[in-house]
């Protein structure tokens, strides 16, 4: 492996981490957050929210990446590096931080579609185990997460600071990425002759479109949901606050390992089958979670395990069913598609959990899981157009010690 590539990674890895922190770690802050504008952690869900919803812009990014993608690049470290410091500037201010957090969702999105589909277009990525970079990062991102906020604070420069570094930290990382593919060759058509809405008015009628759209959602969901409820989860069962984020944390310590089992599934096998293992992994934790301490800390090995299959092989999919050369418009359309859905689901959580209660909260969003992964995974005749890794049947592939045909 050269030099570049090695920087490149190693960039890709540190410039998403931002993202997938705020998301997925969020009841991390949420606390500090709250005692500072007197607000609850259920009222603060709307922080996380804005990050989801944002993605609805991305069937326009995901234009932009195939046409000019340095350009998207550039125009997300601005919008994004602008949107956070103005959110570290008037943090004690709830109206105006709501309304600076959706430049910084926005920005943020931009980089990571970017960041994604330009992976899966360069010549000589776009593997399942080239991307396994963007997943370590969403993993990682909580352990980073949690380790710089610990810092922050003990420095004593408090919610503000978070913010701050966090826009420092992305469009730093950002600016070593775009040099380090300066000059690279990707996958690209003449775009002028391609009609992108209508192809995407194509897709939207098929059914694959659906099953992936629900798929990221409901990915999406759950580790949102999760990373911005897990205290009041671990409360409910007797288990402190302390004992709660070290438990979160150790789930994604595993899901470092996990991303490198899902990822060889799918580089040897099928990036299909990772998406369905997975989510049904995160079903079984939710099922189990309100059956007492041992069954929570259970729960929270199986949710690092099957969170780490994660939307990265969602990437590697795509790439694989439909080719590579318009990656960002399909990934942009799917995208906007789950920002409605996983958006109103975890802005809704506070509503399903007043109403049903913690335990049939976790048992609806088990239901969704479940009903999306049979949608998902009972699709046949798939056509793949770089089919690199083969397809297989699924339960002769298990009866056989995972064995390809």
């Amino acid at each position: 492996m050269k030099l570049r590539d090695i920087v490149t990674y190693t960039s890709v890895f540190l410039v998403v981490v931002v993202e997938y922190a705020f998301r997925r770690a969020f009841d991390f802050i949420a606390g500090p957050l709250g005692d500072i504008l007197h607000l609850s952690r259920s009222d603060l869900m709307i922080l996380p929210s804005i990050f989801i919803w944002a993605t609805f812009l991305t069937v326009f990014f995901g234009k932009m990446v195939d046409r000019k993608p340095k350009l998207t690049l550039i125009l997300g470290g601005i919008i994004s590096f602008v949107g956070f410091m103005a959110c570290a500037a008037c943090v004690a201010d709830f109206s105006r931080l709501r309304i600076f957090m959706i430049p910084a969702a926005i920005g943020s999105v931009m980089i990571e579609v970017m960041v994604a589909a330009y992976m899966v277009k360069l010549r000589g990525f776009g593997r399942t185990w080239d991307l396994l970079t963007l997943g370590w990062a969403r993993t990682s991102a909580v352990l980073i997460f949690a380790a710089v906020i610990s810092a922050i604070f003990w420095l004593g420069f408090g919610v503000a600071g978070v913010f701050a570094i966090m826009a420092i930290w992305q469009v730093f990382f950002l600016i070593i990425f775009y040099l380090s593919i300066r000059g690279a060759e990707y996958e690209r058509k003449d775009l002028d002759q391609v009609k992108y809405l209508k192809l995407a008015w194509i897709w939207m009628r098929q059914l694959d479109f659906w099953r992936i759209m629900l798929t990221i959602s409901m990915f999406e969901t759950v580790t949102v949901l999760m990373g911005a409820r897990f205290t009041e989860m671990f409360k409910a069962v007797n288990i402190g606050e302390t004992q709660a984020k070290i438990w979160f944390v150790m789930a994604y310590v595993i899901g470092l390992g996990g991303r490198v089992v899902w990822s060889r599934v799918g580089n040897k096998y099928s990036t299909r089958w990772p998406l369905v293992l997975g989510p049904l992994l995160m079903a079984t934790s939710f099922l189990l979670f309100p059956l007492g301490p041992i069954c929570a800390r259970v729960s929270f090995v199986l949710y690092g395990l099957g969170t780490s299959a994660g939307t990265t092989n969602i990437r590697s999919y795509l790439g694989d069913r439909y080719g590579q050369e318009q990656i960002g418009m399909r990934l942009g359309l799917a995208h906007s598609g789950y920002s409605v859905v996983a958006g109103l689901l975890v802005y809704c959580s506070t509503f399903f959990l007043r109403t049903l209660g913690f335990q049939g909260m976790l048992f609806f969003y088990a239901m969704i899981v479940i009903a999306v992964v049979l949608f998902f995974g009972l699709e046949r005749n798939i056509q793949w157009k770089n089919p690199r890794n083969g397809t297989v049947k699924f339960w002769p592939w298990v009866l056989t010690g995972f064995k390809r045909s």
